[in-house]
């Protein structure tokens, strides 16, 4: 199996860390045989998939000794029903990004999504809505079924492992205008975007829930406050960005982001604790938030 051989490779390097990933993957029984240790992870997605993988999950990798490949097909603004009129049609309208496992980072513009998925033998393909739409399941209901029935059949290499990517709710007083969907309350959102994801997963073969909108929201319960955004709802590159990275890295590895040692600049040590420690407990604890004003309530 195809994922589970990355991670056995990756249990030879970090010990019995890794034991469990082995484990549940290999009764998911979804992942081939792969020819390296390299994991390959490619988003379908938009700029919100961009927040999460672009900007610092190589150097949370890197620093922990994974070899990955990071791949973000996406177009702005994109939701599902973009994606099913779109990238179901192989129609050139996204912009692909790709990180290789040294950090050099490609982007090509006006490509389809045919030309992408057996570019390479991906070992987990995400899905995600946009986000003003991801707390109504009636979305992926209407569009879920019919983007990963077109990646399944165009796939022409092993089947990967197919993962949602739990987005996250906007800033307080954001401006967004699908705010209002949840009467511009980030409790309200926060909660409607995990019990939508979470229903949308039983629609289709999910294996994986990537829980960055906890994450975010257990960070939002610290000293450092709610400002994880740079304009209400995108990621900022300093600490929403490394708090999605890290969610999504322990999340697809089985490897504890907590001492990692890659540090974005401008960062204390304390904020990078705070930051790992809210990702590693969205792990843990996907669907509800850790209150973590005190290190006491933190669990460990």
């Amino acid at each position: 199996m195809k994922l589970q051989a990355i991670f056995c490779v990756l249990f030879a390097l970090f010990g019995a860390l890794l034991f469990n990933a082995c484990i549940s993957l290999k009764a998911s029984g979804t992942a081939g045989p792969s020819s390296d240790s390299i994991l390959r992870v490619l988003a379908i997605g938009n700029s919100f998939s961009a927040d999460a993988l672009e900007t610092h999950l190589h150097g949370i990798a890197r620093a922990a000794g994974v070899q990955m490949q990071i791949a973000n097909f996406a177009a702005p603004g994109a939701g599902l029903d973009f994606h099913v009129r779109y990238a179901t049609t192989d129609s050139t309208k996204y912009i692909y990004t790709k990180i290789e496992p040294d950090g050099a980072k490609k982007v090509a513009h006006r490509i389809a999504l045919g030309d992408v998925l057996n570019t390479e033998d991906w070992d987990l393909i995400s899905f995600q809505q946009v986000s003003h739409l991801a707390g109504e399941f009636e979305t992926f209901e209407a569009h879920l079924p019919a983007l990963v029935e077109h990646v399944r059949q165009h796939l022409t290499k092993a089947r990967p492992i197919y993962a949602l990517h739990q987005t996250w709710a906007y800033e307080e007083g954001c401006k967004h205008p699908g705010f209002a969907l949840y009467n511009h309350d980030q409790q309200i959102m926060y909660r409607a975007v995990a019990d939508a994801v979470n229903k949308a997963a039983s629609l289709v073969d999910i294996d994986v829930i990537v829980p960055s909108g906890t994450a975010i929201q257990n960070a939002r319960t610290t000293f450092m406050g709610d400002a994880f955004t740079s304009d209400g709802f995108h990621l900022a590159p300093q600490t929403g960005r490394y708090i999605a990275a890290a969610t999504w890295f322990q999340k697809l590895t089985g490897i504890s982001v907590l001492g990692n040692s890659y540090r974005p600049p401008e960062v204390t040590v304390e904020q990078l604790a705070v930051m790992q420690y809210a990702a590693h407990l969205a792990v843990k604890q996907p669907n509800e938030v850790t209150w973590m004003s005190n290190k006491e309530d933190w669990g460990m």
